[in-house]
């Protein structure tokens, strides 16, 4: 005896299979996006500068600078006292204009 399939049973199937199909290319894309945020944050975003002797990390998104001192990294202000410094130096500014023709002649 055959098994006889009716078209209403197909149709019921076939929706359920695109179904799954969407469901997967979204968790697929999900995914991908986790995985390429994850290499972003562990390999581009900090940017490191040597600078005499200094080793400073820079957050490309936040733009905050830390020093690392001994693979640890110091994201705190320093604590040493403030100073001010000013500069007294005199400074002149003189304006010069050119006059186009003679002063004080009329041009006909």
């Amino acid at each position: 005896m055959e098994k006889i399939i009716e078209p209403s049973m197909l149709r019921a199937e076939y929706p359920r299979s695109r179904r799954t199909t969407w469901i997967a290319f979204i968790l697929g894309a999900l995914v991908f996006v986790a995985i390429l945020a994850a290499c972003i944050q562990l390999f581009a975003r900090y940017q490191y500068v040597l600078d005499s002797g200094v080793v400073w990390r820079i957050d490309r998104i936040t733009h905050q600078v830390c020093r690392v001192v001994n693979g640890n990294v110091d994201c705190t202000p320093p604590s040493h006292s403030r100073s001010t410094s000013t500069s007294l130096s005199p400074s002149i500014s003189t304006s010069l204009s050119k006059t186009v023709g003679r002063p004080g002649h009329k041009r006909t």
